[in-house]
């Protein structure tokens, strides 16, 4: 049984992991060095709060039986038999594992605990607990326990948790497999475990998003360079065969773990020698689509008075989240080639999305004072705007890369505005 868990990290990951442990009756405390992070925690408006609202109250209830709490003083949580990291494996977009190694070091070297067990459920580039095992002081398996047991829940979504989701689990030894199994427990019933090693667990992760990322990139070259066929229509079809899941057509991938998971695998085997294509090809398409995207805009910039609109720069609709977005990265190419552009999403005050670029933030809705739309993310505030015709004039040019709006299309012809949907024909000029 458990008692207690320490969890090194308080982001997506750390947070939602905590409530659930704590929701069990595990006390749990969040390590993390920035006091804005513990304070928000502490006080029940967590960073990422504004997504993770479905647990706001689990986690002012857990909060206020003191089955969680947040500190930013290392020492308060050495005395912990447990721990689980949950820290960022990636800066900048690119495979980051400095913050786990130090992370698993400072444990080790300020532990009181006999033989604690380190639990890494942030996501790794295959090698890195080899780098662990390497490097440390300690003897993995007879002087601390460590197991990789990386994540499968999405943090947006309550019905896909760390209850009902299998979760693989792979320790250095047998039995630190086992000791992982029997902590995670607490959260996932045991017949969802899948034991395996470390070395399967952390591949399997980077292989899971890489897998999606392949397929999805695959789909966008084949929009790019047969734009004269109906790939979005080809694309809907094919995902009725029973062997292939529907996949669908956008300015790229985004999120902070699918268009990551072909780097991580990328690094790992470049750094054994090799000179991977596939997945340096879907990490290089993906580049290639937000590029696109962009000049598909200039294309349509007759006049240096001309005005484009990117709407939505979350990576998915109602999320906000910008991490690795497709809208944002487009704004940012044109931006930085000097035409003007500007951005807007229902989820960030103008202000913020100031922020974010050298680009002007307008309202929640276009304006016909713009010629070239992208609709990047289909917000729910974006769904219904081609109904309204006076945000429309004719000469404008939409392109759609969500599906939302194709069922306006009728509209948009009356409006004599340009309408185009990812991936149908014609759809590059």
């Amino acid at each position: 049984m458990l008692d207690e868990i320490v969890i090194h990290g308080g982001g997506y990951v750390g947070l939602t992991a905590a409530v659930h442990y704590a929701k069990q009756g595990v006390k749990v405390t969040i390590y993390d060095p920035d006091p804005k992070t513990v304070l928000g925690i502490n006080s029940g408006a967590p960073r990422g709060g504004d997504f993770l609202n479905y647990l706001h109250d689990d986690l002012c209830k857990v909060i206020d039986t003191q089955y969680l709490k947040a500190t930013s003083i290392f020492s308060n949580v050495v005395s912990c038999p447990v721990h689980s990291i949950a820290v960022p494996t990636e800066k900048d977009g690119e495979p980051y594992d400095a913050i786990v190694l130090a992370s698993v070091y400072a444990i080790l070297k300020a532990s009181v605990c006999v033989k604690p067990l380190i639990i890494i459920e942030s996501t790794l580039s295959p090698g890195v607990v080899d780098k662990i095992l390497a490097t440390a002081n300690m003897l993995a398996g007879t002087d601390f326990n460590l197991a990789v047991c990386p994540r499968r829940d999405w943090f947006a979504d309550k019905t896909k948790n760390l209850g009902n989701l299998q979760r693989v689990v792979g320790g250095v030894t047998p039995d630190c497999t086992a000791r992982a199994c029997q902590a995670l427990a607490a959260v996932t019933p045991p017949e969802l475990m899948m034991p395996t090693t470390y070395s399967v667990a952390e591949l399997c992760k980077a292989l899971e998003n890489s897998l999606l990322h392949v397929q999805v990139m695959l789909a966008e070259e084949v929009a790019l360079c047969l734009h004269d066929k109906d790939v979005a229509e080809a694309l809907r079809l094919a995902g009725t065969h029973w062997r292939l899941a529907p996949l669908h057509l956008s300015f790229g991938t985004g999120g902070r773990c699918v268009p990551l998971g072909t780097k991580y695998l990328t690094l790992a085997m470049t750094e054994a020698g090799y000179n991977p294509l596939v997945s340096t090809a879907a990490t290089k398409m993906d580049a290639a689509m937000r590029m696109c995207m962009a000049q598909q805009v200039a294309r349509h910039m007759d006049t240096e008075e001309d005005q484009s609109l990117i709407l939505g720069i979350g990576y998915r609709p109602d999320f906000r989240d910008a991490g690795n977005s497709p809208g944002l990265a487009i704004a940012e190419h044109l931006a930085e080639n000097h035409f003007p552009v500007s951005i807007c999403d229902p989820l960030w005050r103008p202000e913020e999305l100031a922020l974010f670029l050298k680009a002007a933030a307008v309202a929640f809705s276009p304006n016909p004072i713009f010629k070239i739309i992208l609709l990047a993310t289909a917000h729910t505030a974006f769904l219904d705007l081609p109904r309204d015709p006076s945000l429309w004039r004719a000469g404008q040019y939409v392109l759609d890369g969500t599906g939302a709006w194709k069922k306006y299309e009728h509209l948009f012809k009356e409006y004599g505005v340009e309408y185009h949907l990812i991936g149908e024909p014609g759809w590059i000029s």
